[in-house]
């Protein structure tokens, strides 16, 4: 790969090193028979531009309901019935079938369990770039989907693509390691990311992508075989914003959802309660989640 015109990582810690500091963590992802698709998943807060839905938070803006929409006895609406229900519609109408964790552009993610990477590719408009791990928790079959992810190839990436046929935004996101120019200012909301490459790594804001990593033991096998085993605890991505996630730093994400043996969706939040932190008055987690600090460093 080119890296003349690139901007080099210079004296910044190796990949290895900085993921050794990540798991050195007071975080234990690996739960046993599970692994936490993020380290110290946390329930993405940042959501309406009002939090007039949530009324436990005085936080204008923290309405997690927005993004979990799962069912519980405790959330009611006035008249009594259920409000904030799990797969009801939001956003235009349409259904929303996962919990969105808390995610800044680049955060590595992890196989739940072991088994088959069934899909490794750009999904659609909404979904965009998806990883789907197919698996056994507990006895049972499940499929884990890991949505939004950053598009990762041995000489070019994306963490957004033009799924608005946006005028703004030039050769649907793609950006060439061998031209990377920080900061790197997105079309879409004008934020800016300081980028740095190093001929294998890729450094976004506070984190590091390992390119050679996902290309060789991901994207190279399941354009081979059209699978990949995996092993509970194995990295196989990074977060992006591909798809209709967009919003802002803050509001960066992994959409993770799960399907049972028959495909019917699964609350990740109701099976997994325990492993992932749901804070409704946002005291707790509303200025860690500040879209740079990846709350496996928390």
């Amino acid at each position: 790969m080119e890296t003349n015109n690139a901007v080099i990582l210079g004296s910044e810690p190796s990949f290895v090193e900085n993921m050794k500091l990540i798991n050195a963590s007071k975080h234990q992802p690996d739960h046993g028979d599970w692994h936490d698709p993020i380290i110290n998943p946390q329930v993405r807060g940042w959501y309406n531009s009002a939090s007039e839905f949530n009324k436990k938070s005085s936080i204008k803006g923290w309405n997690p309901y927005g993004s979990l929409k799962y069912e519980h006895e405790d959330h009611k609406a006035s008249d009594g019935t259920t409000k904030y229900e799990y797969g009801r519609p939001q956003r235009g109408g349409n259904s929303h079938s996962g919990v969105d964790l808390y995610a800044p552009v680049g955060t590595p993610i992890y196989a739940c369990v072991d088994g088959k990477i069934t899909y490794h590719k750009m999904f659609g408009k909404k979904a965009g770039y998806l990883t789907q791990l197919r698996g056994t928790y507990k006895g049972k079959t499940y499929t884990f989907q890991y949505l939004h992810l950053m598009e990762i190839e041995s000489d070019k990436f994306r963490f957004y693509n033009n799924y608005k046929n946006d005028p703004k935004i030039v050769n649907d996101g793609w950006k060439n390691y061998s031209e990377l120019k920080s900061p790197l200012i997105d079309p879409i909301v004008n934020e800016s990311y300081n980028v740095s490459y190093d001929g294998s790594g890729l450094k976004i804001d506070n984190n590091i992508v390992d390119i050679d990593l996902i290309v060789s033991t991901i994207n190279d096998k399941f354009e081979a075989d059209d699978y990949v085993d995996v092993k509970k605890g194995q990295i196989i991505g990074y977060t992006g914003s591909t798809g209709n996630s967009y919003q802002g730093k803050k509001r960066n994400h992994l959409h993770f959802g799960i399907r049972d043996a028959n495909g019917h969706r699964i609350s990740p939040y109701e099976l997994f309660d325990q492993y992932i932190n749901l804070d409704e008055s946002g005291v707790e987690t509303s200025n860690k989640q500040d879209g740079i600090t990846p709350s496996g460093k928390w």
